[in-house]
């Protein structure tokens, strides 16, 4: 009798040990936490439809004579909108004295140009929305195809470039290199566009020349 208690006394010690060891070990085990059910889904696309441009800058770098002329228009501050125009001659400080004596002072005088002035806001919005059209803000290149690409050498060897900059700090750069620009009927919808537009910006808002002497 004494016997059989020993047994059944041994077996629920067994028994006890069994269950804090298998409780022990799933305390023990780490199990992947479980995915929220209905969580949305954010998508780098989904940023970027909700760009809000603060500033826009087109650089257009003209480089068919012996000094290249650069173009700059930027459009800054969607609160209050400023746009700024530099024009000037891409040259080494030791050859301005060269350039000066090929064109001319009053020549180069009128080369080197730039103002700032007001813009509204109507004209920076439709320039942002156009931005958007053509996806300005995640671009980093354009693609042409081998057959739309013209087999004729290119005359001129200009280029533009963009800047861009959203509220939130989001840039990005894209470059347009003159073989493309040689074909312009080609280029991605949209981008024909936005160059005109940018440089239609600069009679429209052109100062007059005495405040554009004070501004120099």
């Amino acid at each position: 009798m004494k016997k059989m208690k020993n047994m059944q006394l041994n077996q629920s010690i067994i028994f006890i040990v069994t269950v804090f060891m298998l409780v022990s070990i799933t305390a023990c085990t780490s199990f992947p936490p479980k995915t929220p059910v209905n969580e949305p889904i954010i998508h780098e696309n989904d940023i970027f439809n909700d760009f809000e441009l603060d500033e826009i800058t087109m650089t257009h770098l003209n480089k068919t004579r012996r000094y290249p002329i650069q173009t700059t228009i930027s459009l800054v501050n969607s609160v209050h909108p400023i746009i700024s125009y530099t024009k000037k001659i891409v040259v080494s400080p030791h050859h301005v004295t060269d350039v000066k004596k090929a064109w001319g002072e009053q020549a180069f005088q009128k080369i080197e140009e730039s103002w700032y002035t007001d813009l509204t806001t109507q004209d920076f919005v439709y320039i942002e929305k156009i931005c958007k059209e053509v996806n300005l803000f995640t671009q980093s290149k354009i693609h042409l195809s081998d057959k739309t690409l013209s087999k004729k050498q290119c005359v001129g060897k200009n280029t533009v470039s963009f800047y861009v900059r959203s509220l939130r700090g989001y840039e990005n750069t894209l470059a347009i290199p003159h073989f493309l620009l040689c074909q312009a009927k080609h280029l991605p919808k949209g981008f024909n566009k936005l160059m005109g537009e940018m440089s239609a910006l600069i009679p429209k808002y052109q100062p007059h020349l005495e405040t554009k002497l004070a501004l120099r």
